[in-house]
């Protein structure tokens, strides 16, 4: 269909679906034991992350993606608009515990 395409980078993870083998290969990577945001994670499984560094920590990355154009879901208030909130954009860093140091 011409509305389905494949996406690219996007820090903007909003709403998806994902399948039963989708979602055993994003818990393949164990991905508690590294830690990082949903928008940064999504995309290096699927191969279309920009830092190839840490794209290497993750193999396979062959996890397909798709989207609908246009978009079905669409946040409410972009960063800087009136009324923009974030749960994480001001959250503060915790430490490791000093015996994982």
């Amino acid at each position: 269909s011409s509305r389905i395409v494949v996406p690219h980078y996007s820090y903007w993870t909003g709403a998806y679906i994902v399948s039963r083998s989708g979602a055993e290969k994003l818990l393949a990577q164990n991905p508690v034991q590294k830690m990082m945001a949903v928008d940064e994670y999504l995309p290096l499984m699927f191969d279309a992350h920009p830092n190839r560094e840490w794209s290497a920590a993750f193999t396979p990355r062959d996890l397909r993606a798709y989207s609908a154009a246009p978009l079905l879901i669409e946040p409410q208030f972009y960063i800087g608009q009136k009324g923009y909130i974030s749960d994480t954009e001001r959250s503060e860093i915790i430490a490791p515990p000093k015996d994982e140091l």
